[in-house]
């Protein structure tokens, strides 16, 4: 009887050590794969999930990409400026060579007494005397009174008399005979102005002075910050004058405003091969002087606030195509 007893309890024992360990729910038991699987899982985003859906990923995608984009143009265009001309200078003269264009070198070669020592640009403040500007700003708040505001860019041609009035373009010259907008003395400030922007052409680039002749079109600009009415009110574009004015082989521009008093933005800034933006900051009374080929490639900055007032005069070597000065 007894050693039945043990037979049974010996088989038992024997059934229970085949028999697998039960999990319990407090403490799940892990095999080695198990251990290894989750090791190699990925790590949960840091950020939240990634977005499920094409759509969604295209969408963040081009975000990101608009916004890099955006931050190389800016920085690029900041790190290839260079100030040629400071409002904060007293440019007595100052000035900067660049190679002749082609097309330049083919305008001006036929007339030998006005083929350039070297091209360029050409900075003076002291043109003027103070009494000469004050006379030439009261004449160009005279001709914009007449003009109503509408777009950016408001435009009146010396040789014509013409300027965009009220949607319309008005002769002043006719005008004048009702609304007395010229006065005797207009004519001299016009001569006075002309003779010294043709003598800094002259002497900087050593050309004969009387090998020089008025070109087309001689103007005065008021630009704002207003928006654009028609494609000529958009000044900000890159533009060369030789291209634009066809006559034009040499430029002169006169400011009549102060940059960072009168206005903000309004530069004259040059685009040269060497990838370099060089500006030019707008200053009473300030004149610059340059070759108006491919070689002097600019635009003139977006005005952001304030009204920038100039005079634009052109010279051209070609006398068949110098016009009469024009009588005020």
């Amino acid at each position: 009887m007894s050693s039945e007893v043990t037979q049974r309890k010996g088989d038992a024992v024997s059934k229970s050590t085949k028999e697998e360990p039960k999990e319990t729910s407090g403490s799940p038991s892990k095999t080695k794969k198990d251990k290894d699987q989750a090791e190699d899982a990925p790590p949960k985003p840091k950020f939240g999930p990634m977005p499920r859906f094409s759509k969604q990923r295209l969408w963040s995608r081009g975000i990101l990409i608009t916004g890099l984009l955006v931050i190389v143009w800016y920085n690029s265009g900041k790190k290839n400026e260079q100030s040629f001309a400071d409002f904060d200078e007293e440019i007595t003269a100052k000035a900067m060579k660049t190679r002749c264009s082609s097309s330049h070198e083919a305008a001006v070669k036929p007339f030998s007494k006005c083929i350039p020592k070297q091209c360029g640009r050409f900075v003076v403040d002291n043109l003027f005397s103070p009494q000469e500007i004050y006379a030439l700003k009261d004449l160009m708040e005279r001709v914009f009174k007449e003009g109503k505001v509408e777009g950016a860019a408001s435009v009146f041609d010396f040789q014509l008399g013409l300027m965009q009035l009220e949607g319309e373009t008005v002769d002043l010259y006719k005008l004048n005979s009702t609304r007395k907008i010229f006065q005797k003395g207009d004519q001299i400030i016009y001569q006075n102005l002309k003779g010294k922007l043709q003598r800094l052409i002259s002497s900087y680039f050593a050309i004969d002075h009387w090998s020089l002749h008025t070109a087309a079109p001689m103007f005065m600009t008021r630009l704002n910050r207003k928006f654009a009415k028609r494609e000529s009110d958009e000044y900000w574009h890159p533009a060369v004058h030789q291209k634009q004015f066809k006559t034009y082989q040499y430029s002169t521009v006169l400011f009549m405003s102060d940059y960072g008093t009168d206005i903000e933005g309004g530069r004259l800034i040059f685009i040269d091969g060497d990838n370099t933006n060089r500006t030019v900051d707008p200053k009473l009374g300030r004149a610059i002087a340059f070759s108006s080929g491919e070689e002097s490639l600019h635009y003139t900055e977006r005005v952001r606030k304030g009204t920038r007032f100039a005079v634009t005069v052109g010279f051209t070597c070609n006398p068949n195509d110098a016009v009469l000065d024009p009588k005020l």
